[in-house]
């Protein structure tokens, strides 16, 4: 939902723009059932949060973000960066971004160390932060939105963890009547700058790599 809110409406709206128009049905759901959708052809183009192999599908990172602290600005800081020790993770309001980022939360905090508080999306992260001793670590557009408001503290972790990465899926063999509407998707993002960030290639770049390697 945070992509979806926060990343991708100037991205949908210069799409309604193009010439010609493109009629964009938007979902908002888990990554896995996206990718099962894609399999299944019922939907062309998805943005997910994890990697996943299927067989049929291509995976293409799409954008790429540093992740923050944010906590109550009644917490003062010493320094706009904070290590791990420095954080209760009792008070963490915790969001497993990705397995890599478990991986990096268990190497600082140790697996046994949970959280009072899992969620599932982040937006209920801004009703719980009221919370002095709250803190979460969030994607930097979100850490942007919150720090907007002068009611939050946004600051480095050291050691960072891993970028959270918005990957673009679709299926290697579309519908006919969705080839043009996904060459004109990638084409949108390359003008707004997706795809641009170091490793990070276009869908229709990595088909011709595969059909050059084959």
């Amino acid at each position: 939902d945070s992509v979806n809110t926060l990343i991708l409406p100037e991205f949908y709206q210069s799409m309604v723009e193009n010439d010609p128009a493109i009629y964009l049905r938007i979902y908002t759901m888990p990554s896995i059932e996206l990718y099962e959708k894609i399999e299944k052809r019922e939907l062309d183009v998805a943005f997910v949060l994890q990697k996943q192999r299927f067989k049929h599908i291509n995976v293409v990172p799409f954008y790429q973000e540093p992740m923050n602290v944010v906590r109550s600005n009644k917490k003062l800081p010493l320094s706009n960066k904070v290590r791990p020790e420095d954080l209760n993770p009792v008070d963490e309001l915790f969001i497993n971004w990705s397995p890599s980022y478990q991986i990096w939360h268990d190497q600082n905090w140790g697996p046994l160390h949970r959280s009072k508080i899992e969620l599932d999306s982040v937006f209920l992260i801004e009703a719980l932060l009221d919370n002095p001793n709250h803190w979460a670590i969030v994607p930097e557009s979100v850490a942007k939105q919150l720090h907007n408001k002068n009611k939050y503290l946004i600051q480095q972790i050291v050691p960072p963890a891993p970028d959270r990465i918005t990957y673009m899926v679709s299926h290697r063999y579309p519908r006919v009547g969705a080839v043009e509407g996904i060459k004109i998707i990638e084409s949108t993002g390359r003008k707004l700058n997706f795809f641009s960030q170091p490793d990070i290639q276009s869908i229709t770049d990595f088909r011709a790599e595969l059909a050059y390697k084959h």
